[in-house]
């Protein structure tokens, strides 16, 4: 099993993310350089992440940012395309 690519059906919120097969990499970086507080943390790598696993059908705990702030993404759906060793889709 592979990973195709991770939407939302907010793509205004959150851009769709196409997966490479093979070994994909999650790097942050900071665009506006002048905002001295920003660095590469809390830049939604762990976000992401949580979001991955939620589609990957993780048990679903009350600390799940979607859960815990459920008023802010109760109109998201998340998908996740996946692939097998075949090439099927």
């Amino acid at each position: 099993m592979y990973l195709i690519q991770l939407y939302s059906n907010m793509p205004n919120v959150f851009q769709a993310m196409t997966f490479n097969r093979g070994l994909n990499v999650i790097l942050a970086r900071v665009k506006r350089k002048k905002d001295q507080s920003r660095d590469s943390h809390n830049l939604g790598k762990s976000l992401l992440i949580e979001v991955l696993e939620f589609a990957l059908l993780k048990d679903v705990s009350n600390e799940l940012f979607l859960k815990k702030h459920y008023e802010l993404f109760s109109e998201f759906a998340f998908c996740l395309s996946i692939g097998f060793g075949d090439g099927n889709h």
